[in-house]
């Protein structure tokens, strides 16, 4: 996690220091953007470095920490949480991963415009999936019917609270 932290801050400054473009305008030709090889390559690399941290951390760190989600009623998965944040999580890492083999692809490529693709999908779904459909799905299915919604996760919640205490071996009596 570290890692990916210290290479996210660094990857502003190694992107404009190694895939800086220029634009050629004095010879009267429309702007292209020209890039060296080995600094477009250098680049992919990073790319593929940044974006396989970010994917181990979806996979290692954002799934598993929805264990301890405060988005429901109580500490733990809700009903947003298994039905939006999960399958959103899922979908990035797969993205994610995608996006770091282009790079690689991309590479031997003359053209930027799957990694480009790549990227700009993973922005998309980090923003529709991310904030958008979890923030929708929760004021408009669960508030309305909150008690029905998260009723399992609350019954889930109980029994496992029970079990870890060693209280669902207690006899209740009148």
């Amino acid at each position: 996690y570290s890692l990916r932290g210290a290479l996210s801050l660094r990857t502003p400054r190694i992107l404009s220091e190694t895939g800086s473009p220029r634009l050629l305008s004095e010879t009267g030709q429309p702007k292209t953007l020209v890039i060296n090889k080995s600094a477009r390559t250098h680049l992919l690399g990073v790319i593929f470095l940044f974006f396989v941290l970010i994917a181990l951390k979806i996979y290692f760190i954002r799934i598993p920490y929805l264990l301890y989600s405060t988005t429901g009623p109580l500490i733990g998965a809700s009903y947003t949480d298994i039905h939006a944040i999960l399958p959103f999580l899922k979908v990035l890492f797969v993205i994610a991963l995608v996006v770091a083999v282009l790079s690689i692809i991309n590479i031997f490529k003359p053209t930027n415009k799957w990694i480009v693709a790549g990227v700009g999908l993973y922005i998309v779904v980090s923003i529709l999936g991310g904030w958008a459909y979890p923030t929708l799905l929760q004021r408009l299915v669960v508030l309305p019917n909150e008690l029905v919604k998260e009723t399992p996760y609350l019954k889930h919640h109980i029994t496992a609270t029970q079990q870890a205490f060693g209280l669902d071996n207690v006899l209740e009596r009148d």
